[in-house]
């Protein structure tokens, strides 16, 4: 009888677990609540509030490599274009042919 409970909970979706029929056991790694009352509620915001800082501080982290890049670019943009123009290597001034 308890077993067809928990296999029943375990198909809804209540409950997530391993159920071990000789040892007569069930390792519950995930339950879902059946009400959703003012304390689940406080806990959800305060979840995401905890997400949405998380997300916060990787779009920060994101923006600051961006800048860095934009300025590594800038820097090594003009060098590369020097480094193009034929009849230099490495900034070097070719010589004149007579």
């Amino acid at each position: 009888m308890i077993c067809d409970r928990l296999s029943t909970a375990i198909r809804v979706g209540l409950l997530t677990g391993k159920l071990a029929q000789p040892a007569q056991t069930l390792r519950v790694s995930r339950a879902t609540a059946r009400e959703f009352g003012p304390q689940e509620w406080a806990l959800l915001v305060k979840r995401l509030a905890g997400w949405r800082a998380g997300i916060a501080d990787v779009l920060d982290v994101v923006a600051t490599a961006r800048r860095g890049n934009d300025v590594v670019a800038a820097v090594v943009a003009p060098r590369e274009k020097q480094s193009e123009t034929p009849g230099e290597t490495e900034g070097t001034p070719v010589e004149a042919a007579s």
